[in-house]
């Protein structure tokens, strides 16, 4: 059964698999949310239905946002200390819910880095307890898959070792033929990029990003020439991944 050869594996299945071996110890459910974290954090994106974006405007826009187990500060509205809900009796009572920081009530306005703040607090409540604070807008969550390619990249990037419970499908070069270019790891470096360093900004900057991590993923260290990298950007959406937009 193992290590198992599949080209993706969701969440749920990596997080499971992964418990049985990692060391220190994690279960799959702290795993789970490790996984989760990343994603919101935007080192992850796998094949997600929504983005990070498009989740966190149908939650801050849902009618039942009042009954999660966190709250939304709209731009510089909050006053000093937390949030204050005055009672019938005359008492107030201190909302403790966890706050999430969007930039207005207008979500047209929003953008990936509009919504800067919210998506590490949604990432560091996810990591510390789980997906339960927002379960109804999360049940997809789990089900993303990821290609090995990406998960190694990521993994890697974490410093996590090596696993032994997943392998790639990637077929072995044949003699005298340099290895294929790993466009899967390429993407995840480019989230994992934007994820630190912000969207990149030109075609330029984008095409030198992507030569730097081919090369970095390969086997020989070999560096794709400019009619490899331009292909792969069409073919592989790494524009979209690197937050590139279409004018530029």
């Amino acid at each position: 059964m193992f290590p198992i050869a599949k080209a993706a594996l969701s969440f749920l299945e990596i997080s499971d698999y992964w418990s049985r071996e990692i060391r220190p110890p994690a279960s799959s459910k702290e795993l789970l949310s490790i996984l989760v974290s990343a994603w919101w954090l935007g080192e992850l994106r796998g094949d997600s239905v929504h983005s990070r974006l498009q989740l966190l405007k149908m939650m801050f826009t849902s009618k039942y946002r009042d009954h999660l187990g966190i709250i939304f500060i709209v731009g510089d509205d909050a006053g000093p200390g937390p949030p204050q809900i005055d009672l019938p009796d005359g008492s107030i009572e201190i909302d403790a819910r966890p706050e999430i920081r969007v930039p207005s009530s207008n979500i047209e306005s929003w953008d990936e880095a509009a919504c800067r703040d919210a998506f590490p607090a949604l990432a560091e409540l996810t990591e510390g307890s789980s997906i339960e604070s927002y379960r109804e807008f999360a049940v997809l969550l789990p089900s993303i898959k990821l290609t090995y390619g990406e998960f190694n990249t990521w993994r890697r990037s974490r410093g996590y070792p090596k696993p032994k419970f997943w392998r790639s499908q990637l077929k072995k070069s044949k003699p005298g033929r340099p290895a294929e270019y790993n466009w899967d790891g390429v993407k995840a470096q480019l989230r994992i990029y934007v994820s630190q360093y912000g969207p990149v900004q030109t075609l330029g900057e984008l095409l030198q990003k992507c030569g730097e991590f081919a090369c970095d993923l390969h086997p020989a260290k070999s560096t794709p020439n400019d009619k490899t990298i331009r292909e792969a950007i069409e073919t592989h959406g790494l524009a979209v991944a690197a937050g590139l937009s279409p004018k530029k």
